[in-house]
C-alpha cells in the first residue's frame, strides 16, 4: 500500500512564509491594492494560529482610507483599533479617486471611523494613490486648511508625503501640508503644481527633492499674489495657461536683475487664447540664462509673443517640441534646431506637394523654408522627425529626407487626413510612385518610418510605401494606416523582406499603432 505524504506550506519555515505572503498579495496579477489587498492579508490571517501571527503586524502597519465613490468612504480603522495596537501602524494611505463630493464628506467619515479617537503617534507618512495615469485631473474649489489641521494633529510625526501613485495634478492636500509641515519630505516624482488656491497660501521655501514645477500663469496674474521661487531648483518647468506676460520676475531675487536657470534642462510654455498685440516674451529689466537647457516645448507662443525663440537661439537645443501656425515659421530663427537630435513639430495648416506651395494663406511655403534652411545649417544630429499637420503631400515628405540623410526615425501625422475619404486619382495622391528610387535614392540611416495620411489608401498609396521600403535597407519598422497592411505585408512577404508593420485605425487616430509581427 502506498501512503501519500502530505506537506504543509508551514513546513518552510517563518523566514519564508512572509515573503510568500508579500509575492501573493503584492505582486499578484490582480494587483490588488488598498482595502481590497487588506482583505486578501486578513483572510489568509484566519488560516491558522501562525499565519496570524506573521501577519498581525501587517494588518496593522497601514491605516487605509479609501474612497468609495458618492461621498462613501471606506477604512479599516476599526481593526486596528480593535487590536489595541495603533502604535505599530507607520503609514496612511489615502486612496480612491476622490472628487469634490468625497472631500465634503472626508472629515466627518474620518470621525465615524473613530481615528480621532487616538494620537496615531508612529505615523511618519501619508501615501496618496488614485488608481493609474488615466484619471482626470481635478482642481478642487476650496481650500482644505480644515483637513490639514485635522491631519497634522491626529498625525504628529509625520515626516513624508507620498504621492508616487496620485496621478492627478495637483497633489491633494499638498498645498496645505507643506505649509504646515516645511521640512517635510515630498515624493513626487520630484513635482510641485501651483495653481489656484496653492497661491492662496505663503509659500515660500520648497523641500529639496522637488526639481519639477507646474505653474498656471493665469492664476499668478488674477490672484495678483508674489510668489519668490527659486530659479536653481527645478530641472523642469510648465508655465501654462499664458495669456499675457510671462511670470520670469517669480525668478527674480532682490540683489539682482540676473535670473540664471542653474539646473534647467526643459522649460514647456503653453499659450491659450490669443491677443491682437503681440509682445516681447523678454523682460527688458531681466536678463535670463539657461546654461544646461537642453528641451524646449512651447504651444502657440506667436498668439502673445513676436519673439519667444529668440530667447533660445544660441543655445545648443537637444531637443524641440513645437505647435504653431505654418505662417509664423518664418519669424524663428532657424539656428534653435541647429544642434537638434529630435523635433517634434505640429503645424497648424496643410503641407500639398511643392508646386503647390503657395497657397491662398502663403503659409505653408514658410515652413519649408524653415526647416530646409535649418537642416542646411545643421550638422548630422538630427536622428528623430515628427511631423503633424491637417495634410502632408507625398512630395513634401520625400523633399524632407533628402534633405536630412542622418534621420533614424521618421514619423507623418495628418490630423485631417485620416478620416478623409480617398479616391484614386485624386490631389492627394503620390505623383509616380513607382519612380521614387530614382528621387530620393538611398535612406541608408532610417530605421523606423510611419505615415499616417490617410484612413482608407488607394493603390497608389501603397505601391509608393512598397517602393519606399525597397529605399531604406535599414528599415526596421513601417507604420501605416491598416487598410495598407495587407498589401504591405504581401509585398515584404514576396521580396523576403522582415520588419515589423504597425497599423493604426482610421476610426481613432489618436490610438497606438498595434504591432503586426510580419517575420515568417
Amino acid at each position: 500500500m502506498h501512503h501519500t505524504r502530505h506537506i504543509s506550506l508551514n513546513s518552510v519555515g517563518r523566514d519564508i512564509l512572509p515573503l510568500i505572503f508579500t509575492i501573493v498579495t503584492e505582486h499578484s496579477p490582480s494587483r490588488n491594492r488598498g482595502l481590497s489587498q487588506h482583505r486578501q492579508l486578513t483572510i489568509l490571517a484566519t488560516t491558522c494560529i501562525l499565519w496570524k501571527e506573521i501577519l498581525i503586524p501587517r494588518l496593522v502597519n497601514a491605516l487605509i482610507i479609501e474612497y468609495a465613490g458618492n461621498g462613501h468612504w471606506m477604512s479599516n480603522a476599526d481593526q486596528i483599533l480593535s487590536a489595541g495596537c495603533p502604535e505599530l501602524t507607520t503609514k496612511v494611505l489615502l486612496t480612491g479617486c476622490i472628487d469634490q463630493k468625497g472631500i465634503s464628506t472626508f472629515l466627518t467619515m474620518l470621525g465615524i471611523f473613530g481615528i480621532d479617537s487616538v494620537v496615531w503617534s508612529g505615523v511618519r507618512v501619508l501615501e496618496f494613490e488614485n488608481g493609474n495615469s488615466l484619471v482626470i485631473p481635478v482642481e478642487y474649489e476650496d481650500s482644505h486648511s480644515d483637513i490639514c489641521d485635522y491631519l497634522c494633529q491626529q498625525f504628529p510625526n509625520l515626516e513624508v508625503l507620498n504621492y508616487e501613485k496620485w496621478y492627478s495634478l495637483p497633489g491633494l492636500f499638498a498645498a496645505e501640508l507643506i505649509c504646515a509641515l516645511p521640512h517635510i519630505s515630498i515624493h513626487n516624482r520630484g513635482k510641485i503644481c501651483i495653481y489656484g488656491f496653492t497661491l492662496s497660501h505663503a509659500l515660500t521655501n520648497y523641500p529639496e527633492n522637488i526639481t519639477s514645477l507646474d505653474l498656471n500663469a493665469k492664476s499668478v496674474r488674477d490672484l495678483d499674489i508674489t510668489l519668490q521661487l527659486r530659479s536653481s531648483q527645478f530641472r523642469r518647468i510648465l508655465f501654462y495657461n499664458i495669456t499675457d506676460q510671462i511670470p520670469w520676475g517669480l525668478f527674480k531675487s532682490k540683489y539682482s536683475d540676473v535670473i540664471e536657470f542653474t539646473n534647467l534642462e526643459w522649460f514647456r510654455l503653453n499659450c491659450i487664447g490669443r491677443t491682437n498685440h503681440p509682445t516681447s516674451a523678454a523682460n527688458n529689466r531681466l536678463t535670463l540664462r539657461f546654461p544646461k537647457l537642453q528641451r524646449l516645448d512651447t504651444d502657440n507662443s506667436f498668439n502673445f509673443f513676436t519673439d519667444f525663440y529668440s530667447l533660445f537661439a544660441e543655445i545648443p537645443l537637444i531637443a524641440l517640441k513645437i505647435w504653431e501656425q505654418a505662417r509664423h515659421f518664418q519669424r524663428i530663427d532657424p539656428q534653435i534646431v541647429q544642434a537638434a537630435d529630435t523635433l517634434d513639430i505640429t503645424i497648424q495648416g496643410q503641407l500639398r506637394s511643392i508646386d503647390q506651395l503657395h497657397t491662398e494663406q502663403g503659409s505653408v511655403d514658410t515652413f519649408l523654408v524653415f526647416f530646409l534652411s535649418a537642416a542646411t545649417l545643421q550638422p548630422p544630429n538630427l536622428r528623430r522627425l515628427v511631423l503633424k499637420a491637417e495634410f502632408i503631400h507625398y512630395s513634401f515628405v520625400e523633399r524632407l529626407l533628402v534633405q536630412i540623410p542622418s534621420l533614424r526615425v521618421a514619423r507623418f501625422e495628418c490630423s485631417n487626413g485620416m478620416e478623409e475619404i480617398r479616391t484614386a486619382g485624386d490631389e492627394f495622391e503620390p505623383v509616380d510612385p513607382e519612380n521614387l528610387p530614382s528621387r530620393i535614392g538611398t535612406l541608408p540611416n532610417l530605421e523606423e518610418f510611419r505615415l499616417y495620411n490617410f484612413g482608407q489608401w488607394v493603390a497608389a498609396d501603397c505601391e509608393w510605401a512598397c517602393q519606399f521600403i525597397l529605399c531604406s535597407p535599414s528599415l526596421l519598422r513601417i507604420g501605416v494606416p491598416d487598410s495598407a497592411q495587407s498589401a504591405i505585408f504581401r509585398f515584404c512577404q514576396t521580396r523576403r523582406i522582415f520588419i515589423d508593420i504597425q497599423v493604426r485605425s482610421s476610426y481613432n487616430p489618436f490610438l497606438n499603432g498595434l504591432l503586426v509581427d510580419s517575420l515568417i
